[in-house]
């Protein structure tokens, strides 16, 4: 099999690959996957210093790189629930998802990460799964309005239930019909999913990929640490791959090259163009985060080559 360059384009998650804390400078480390010949797309955090929106708009468009840009940490941080079934709230996050949207236009992304609110009792499921789905229509139409056919898309990655997260959005089941429902009134969404997210769902890739089908257009490849919840990589801490105790080594890594390719990914677009695979590996504390992202990409390539023989 050729190059991966003819199926999907290869991207960086950089907000992980060079937390604030690292004291890495923001701009250097997006330039250096931007200056990677191999990179094709970069995932990019709303928390980045305003001044530099026009350098990385200029960067963007000379380089032709897919941007996603995402609400990231800062959804977290400021507790935005877009499946609230208190409508003020849940309108305090469409607001600042609109945000999103407009620096989206400016910067020239071709995508937003949203997420869904935190997991509610099981009675009260179905009333947030119907708020969430306005939102995304809410936000959808929103961008249309405003963008027209450069509105971004809105791709909603999915996450645990009980172990660490805990996001309404988690079992790919659910996700899908969620996503399919959106899509008929409207809505301009896909599925995010991540490696480690379907570990700790409980899920296999297999079932996982086989539930979502065709709402699934951007995968993140990442590793985690499970089954010891003492260990300091425990829950969505995304370690380097093959890190002690965690789930994802080489041999995974292929296997799950294999199961996107059998599942129909490889042969999906989006807008055209191929779909989008993102490396997301966080440096230990410690550690380099050049070095860390370089291993990673050191073991996407040694699984494709496995995967492509």
């Amino acid at each position: 099999m050729n190059s991966w360059k003819k199926f999907f384009r290869l991207g960086v998650v950089h907000y992980a690959a060079f937390p604030e804390a690292q004291g890495v400078s923001w701009i250097r480390s997006f330039c250096h996957i931007l200056g990677d010949e191999d990179y094709e797309a970069v995932e990019i955090s709303t928390n980045f210093d305003p001044s530099l929106a026009p350098a990385i708009a200029s960067l963007i468009r000379a380089t032709g790189l897919r941007l996603v840009l995402s609400g990231g940490v800062i959804f977290f941080r400021e507790g935005w629930d877009l499946s609230s079934v208190d409508p003020g709230i849940r309108q305090r996050a469409i607001v600042r998802v609109r945000e999103i949207i407009e620096s989206a236009g400016l910067l020239g992304a071709d995508a937003i990460l949203i997420f869904s609110g935190p997991d509610v009792q099981e009675e009260m499921r179905p009333q947030a799964m119907d708020a969430l789905r306005a939102s995304l229509k809410t936000l959808s139409e929103y961008g249309h309005r405003h963008l027209g056919g450069h509105a971004p898309q809105l791709h909603v990655e999915i996450f645990d239930r009980d172990l660490t997260i805990r996001r309404l959005l988690g079992p790919s089941g659910e996700s899908a019909r969620l996503i399919r429902s959106a899509r008929e009134e409207g809505a301009v969404v896909g599925i995010t999913v991540d490696l480690s997210h379907i570990h700790q769902q409980g899920e296999t890739p297999e079932n996982t990929l086989s539930e979502l089908g065709e709402t699934l257009v951007h995968v993140h490849l990442s590793n985690c640490v499970v089954d010891d919840s003492r260990g300091p990589m425990y829950g969505d801490k995304h370690p380097p791959f093959g890190w002690a105790g965690s789930r994802v080594g080489r041999a995974e890594f292929r296997g799950f090259l294999e199961t996107l390719d059998r599942s129909g990914f490889f042969g999906r677009s989006f807008r055209g163009e191929r779909p989008l695979v993102s490396l997301e590996v966080k440096p230990p504390p410690g550690t380099d985060p050049y070095l860390i992202l370089a291993q990673a990409k050191a073991d996407f390539l040694a699984a494709w080559e496995a995967f492509a023989r």
